[in-house]
């Protein structure tokens, strides 16, 4: 079946082109919208204390996505969102133009579609603060319903396929957004106040290095060689530090052809910074006052929820690997600095270990396999 055979997007088609034909543009290319809903009903709390509960002196044009319609006769009420709210629209046949009610707003306009609405700032019989529409305006005609009109997605599959349907049904997803941004916003700030320099470096790669992952390759036309997609910058960031530059950072993106879970995603953003003259203890530091900044400056609670868990970011605990390795792993003492006993640990557990590995890259693999799901708190 293709996209136009379905009876509900056919059906909104004919009521684009009903619209023409009436004279309306059903894809307007100008709007005189002067306030966000956010703004309207933060400026106008006060008509909620007036007496007559209405002020007509003044007016108001917003633009949102209706979310929801309930038709009454000769007045209906509307709900429009826009990025920073929502907002009730009381629209009357008498206060419209001549047959655009019954003609054009009854039935060409329908939850999905994009509108503008001009009015005064109004308090409902039930206390809510709305907008009482003079005019109203289609800016887009949606030609896709919306999935369960007001109820949103609830498949998470479809949710992350069709990321724009989450964020128009889901309105704490476009928080969610909005918080990176400030996250991405106040990491470069961060590190900049504290002597940082931002960088930049290659996303393509001559070599696959820098972590151990299984890199995306690419192939380069023009000199015929091949190139992979960076799995980490870490080999670049490092020869600036060799170049004479002492502190350095990059926030950006980094591939890895490897499996999907909730804590692998093939392309990624990362910080990565490096600091000369610096010891581990001072990195250890520098990330405590990170955290510690991003909480302020974001106003969050230092407790945030994560899955069926919640993480602490109050206190870092501090804890020598090796010594996590039984206080925290369970992995008997006289195994952790032993390289025979820690392989033979391992493959009585059913865990794959490559027996050329150094002592510490086997204790790194104790610490992988029986430490760090364990570890919920920042440590």
């Amino acid at each position: 079946m293709g996209l136009f055979d379905n009876q509900y997007i056919q059906q909104r088609i004919e009521k684009a082109q009903q619209l023409r034909e009436l004279g309306y543009n059903p894809y307007a290319n100008e709007s005189e919208r002067n306030s966000t809903i956010a703004k309207y009903l933060n400026v106008n709390s006060d008509v909620m204390e007036m007496e007559d509960k209405r002020d007509e002196n003044r007016h108001y044009t917003i633009a949102g996505r209706i979310k929801f319609f309930r038709i009454m006769g000769k007045a209906s009420f509307i709900k429009i969102e826009d990025e920073s709210g929502m907002l009730q629209v009381y629209v009357a046949r008498d206060n419209m133009p001549e047959g655009f009610y019954n003609d054009v707003f009854k039935k060409m306009i329908e939850v999905g579609d994009i509108v503008e609405v001009s009015g005064y700032p109004f308090v409902t019989g039930k206390g809510e603060l709305s907008l009482h529409a003079d005019g109203l305006k289609l800016l887009t005609k949606a030609i896709s319903p919306l999935p369960e009109k007001f109820h949103g997605l609830t498949d998470k599959e479809a949710r992350y396929r069709q990321r724009y349907l989450d964020l128009i049904m889901n309105s704490e997803v476009r928080k969610t957004f909005h918080i990176r941004s400030k996250v991405i916003s106040l990491t470069r700030r961060f590190f900049e106040d504290k002597g940082f320099l931002e960088v930049e470096t290659p996303m393509m790669h001559p070599i696959a290095g820098g972590a151990n992952a299984k890199p995306f390759v690419t192939h380069h036309n023009a000199l015929s060689i091949d190139r992979y997609l960076r799995i980490a910058p870490e080999l670049y960031l490092k020869r600036l530090i060799v170049g004479g530059f002492e502190a350095v950072f990059e926030i950006n993106r980094n591939f890895r052809n490897e499996g999907m879970d909730a804590t692998h995603n093939p392309e990624f953003t990362s910080i990565e910074f490096y600091w000369a003259f610096k010891t581990y203890k001072d990195l250890i530091q520098i990330t405590k006052d990170y955290f510690a900044y991003l909480f302020e400056h974001l106003d969050l609670p230092t407790t945030l929820p994560y899955g069926d868990l919640e993480v602490n970011f109050t206190n870092f605990s501090e804890v020598p690997l090796v010594e996590s390795l039984t206080t925290i792993g369970g992995v008997p003492a006289d195994v952790t600095n032993n390289k025979d006993r820690i392989i033979a640990y391992l493959k009585e557990h059913h865990i794959e270990v490559n027996e050329k590995m150094n002592l510490g890259q086997l204790q790194g693999e104790l610490f992988y396999a029986f430490v760090e799901e364990k570890l919920i708190d920042p440590t």
